[in-house]
């Protein structure tokens, strides 16, 4: 992840955590978005939530910060090209293995849901049990569902990766792996964007979405948040073990902490411009107005906050700084 354009393919059934994933990305990317839509708009009624969620796609395709990830058979097919360029077997390939799990979960979502749906009731008996019939082949098509969204993000993820796309999947939920496809492949489920995610705070149901770009848009920010993308590349290289890469993130994060909580005790305690605040003193006498305590404030603030952020540069981990400024602003994770 570097100073480029940063996308995350969401992996989730359902857009969920999406302010969370728009403070480290710059767009995400939603599997079968349109699909997701016209599941949400079937149950909106329901609950509040769901009538949050098509508020927020609307807004964030709107403000371009939201699209669909794309097709998963295309990637597929071109996976398998690829392959066979390098008559490389297909079954030795991850990739060629998550896009088959995907595709197959697809079809398996189908399935169940027209089953849920086939049969009407004849009788206020026969209803009772086709409903329950329903509601278990509805809850195997969510499950199916959610394996597919999973897998799809990761294949769709590396597809764009081979364009030269930075791009990540991402997934908020426990990973799914079927039963019948555990044993035959590795399917790493964490990776270092999921450890920094973590570390992220997650801004509550209530920020509006206008403080979130805001946040984005503020060039420190920006300028920080290039800093940690920098840093995930730079130790991405290094091909720790994620528990180490983790225990690595949260050292360096109290070093930052500290020697920041350190230096604004410090701050508060510095020069107030005496310069400046002299040639107003000796001006209050002519215009007989005490400017002298207001430009003591003024000068102080300004003072502090650029010693501030000297501190932030000379910190001992200042490639972190974009993680303690979303903390301060959003709260703790």
């Amino acid at each position: 992840m570097t100073g480029s354009n940063c996308i995350a393919i969401s992996g989730d059934l359902l857009p969920i955590s999406l302010k969370h994933k728009l403070l480290l990305f710059d767009q995400v990317l939603l599997v079968n978005l349109a699909f997701t839509k016209c599941l949400i708009h079937g149950v909106r009624h329901r609950h509040t939530a769901f009538e949050e969620m098509i508020n927020d796609i609307e807004y964030l395709e709107d403000h371009g910060l939201l699209r669909d990830a794309g097709d998963i058979e295309d990637a597929t097919l071109k996976i398998m090209d690829e392959l066979k360029e390098t008559d490389t077997p297909l079954m030795t390939s991850v990739d060629f293995q998550m896009a088959l799990i995907a595709i197959n979960a697809g079809l398996r979502t189908s399935e169940a849901f027209k089953d849920a749906l086939a049969t009407t009731p004849t009788s206020e008996r026969n209803t009772k049990m086709i409903e329950e019939r329903r509601n278990i082949k509805i809850t195997e098509a969510v499950g199916h569902l959610t394996t597919h969204a999973q897998f799809a993000s990761r294949v769709l993820a590396n597809s764009f990766r081979s364009k030269g796309v930075d791009a990540t999947p991402v997934i908020s939920e426990s990973f799914v792996v079927p039963d019948q496809w555990k044993s035959k492949g590795s399917f790493q489920q964490t990776n270092l964007t999921d450890v920094v995610l973590k570390n992220l705070p997650v801004p509550s149901d209530m920020t509006p979405w206008e403080q979130i770009i805001d946040f984005r848009n503020d060039p420190e920010a920006r300028g920080y948040l290039a800093g940690l993308r920098l840093w995930m590349a730079e130790t991405s290289r290094m091909q720790l073990p994620l528990r180490e890469a983790e225990e690595k993130l949260e050292w360096l994060l109290f070093q930052q902490s500290q020697h920041l909580k350190a230096h604004r005790i410090e701050s508060t305690m510095g020069t107030f411009g005496a310069v400046f605040v002299a040639t107003v003193e000796a001006l209050e006498n002519l215009a007989r107005i005490r400017w002298g305590k207001v430009a003591r404030d003024i000068v102080a603030l300004t003072n502090r906050r650029a010693e501030l952020l000297k501190s932030e540069m000379a910190g001992p981990a200042r490639e972190l700084n974009f993680i303690i400024r979303a903390k301060d602003q959003f709260g703790e994770c």
